[in-house]
Order: C-alpha cells, then sequence, then structure tokens
C-alpha cells in the first residue's frame, strides 16, 4: 500500500538538533526525550506531534506504524488509521495518532516505542520483525507486544493502580499468564479462540 503524507507542515529550523526519538506537541517547540515526560502531555485530546528521527527515515517510521495497524485490523477494525505529515526539516515528522491509540495510556505509551522501532523499518524488504526487536523497550516486553498484535488491544486494568506506569513497567519480565490477564480481546474483535494453543500468548 502506498502511504500517502498530508501537507508539508513547517517548522522554525533549529540551531541545535534534537536527539533522535524526541517528541513535541508544537510551536514553539520544546523536545522531550523521555517517553515519561511526553506522557504527561500526550492523551485523548492531543490533535498530533513533532517527532525527531534520523535524517530521511520519515517514510520509514510511517511504513512501519501503517504495517502494524495492518496487522492490527485482521482482528480488530480501527476507527481511523494514523496520519502523518512531512516537515521542512529532514529531521521530524508530524504525527496524528488515531483514536485506537489515543484512547488508552497504556496504548500511547506502545505507540512511542513502536515509533522508535520505526527507525530500522526498510519497506523494500519488510524486515518488520528485525525492526520491531530494535528497541531495548520492545525487546523488553516482546511477548506482550506480540499478544497485542493477534489482536488482544484491550488493557484491563483490574489489578493495578497505573500512577503513570507505561508499557514497559506493567509488561517488563510479566509471564504468559499475567500478559494474558492484562491484554484481552476487544468487544469488536472478529476472531474466535479456538482450543488449539490454549493457554499461549495467541489465545
Amino acid at each position: 500500500m502506498k502511504l500517502e503524507f498530508g501537507d508539508t507542515k513547517l517548522v522554525e529550523k533549529e540551531t541545535s538538533l534534537p536527539i533522535n526519538g524526541s517528541f513535541s506537541l508544537g510551536k514553539p517547540l520544546n523536545w522531550k526525550k523521555c517517553r515519561e515526560q511526553f506522557a504527561r502531555d500526550f492523551d485523548e485530546k492531543t490533535d498530533g506531534f513533532f517527532f525527531s528521527h534520523p535524517n530521511g527515515s520519515s517514510d520509514c517510521i510511517a511504513a512501519f506504524v501503517s504495517k502494524t495497524e495492518d496487522i492490527i485490523e485482521v482482528v480488530s477494525p480501527l476507527p481511523e488509521r494514523t496520519r502523518f505529515c512531512r516537515t521542512n526539516v529532514p529531521y521530524a515528522l508530524w504525527i496524528t495518532p488515531s483514536s485506537f491509540w489515543k484512547e488508552c495510556f497504556v496504548r500511547r505509551s506502545l505507540f512511542t516505542i513502536l515509533l522508535r522501532c520505526g527507525f530500522e523499518y526498510r519497506p523494500l524488504y519488510d524486515n518488520y520483525e528485525d525492526a520491531l526487536k530494535s528497541n531495548i523497550y520492545s525487546q523488553e516486553t516482546l511477548p506482550a507486544i506480540r499478544r497485542f498484535l493477534f489482536g488482544y488491544t484491550q488493557f484491563t486494568n483490574n489489578d493495578t493502580v497505573l500512577n503513570g506506569r507505561g508499557w514497559r513497567d506493567l509488561f517488563v519480565n510479566k509471564d504468559v499468564e499475567e500478559i494474558r490477564s492484562k491484554l484481552t480481546l476487544p468487544k469488536n474483535a472478529n476472531i474466535e479462540k479456538t482450543m488449539i494453543g490454549l493457554g499461549t500468548i495467541w489465545n
């Protein structure tokens, strides 16, 4: 699928470049490298934000997120897709997340991890799995991410108070049972559970 970008967003050129993987809600630019700090500003009402990246990797990031949403949509139809706009500088992308990501704190946290994974995605080779493992936080929570991609995208906060704890804190070093208890199928899921693989990360 060919990616379509929106109109170019204009930003003021900066004297010092942001660290790759930083976030800024808008003008004036106020880059935040720390995902936890950015999480205080990124909520369900956020229209979009700037994301800094290695020069020329905007297409890779957009394609990685698009592929991720393709995978999720096999089981759980999304209300709309995430949209992207290039900017007038080679190191920043404007991102308008789908409401699917915005409606849940844990999904928003995962989304910021996936954006960084997109640095390593190469659409020509479709190295999705390698890109997915390229970030330390995704490596540490790979079983939970895989369950999420199998369609279990509904987070159940039945045994913990979040208190600002994001994706990594909730799923690092967790066993299959803990992950399964926290990530369940949404009501609109197009999948039937079977006895095959019962108790595994995908069932």
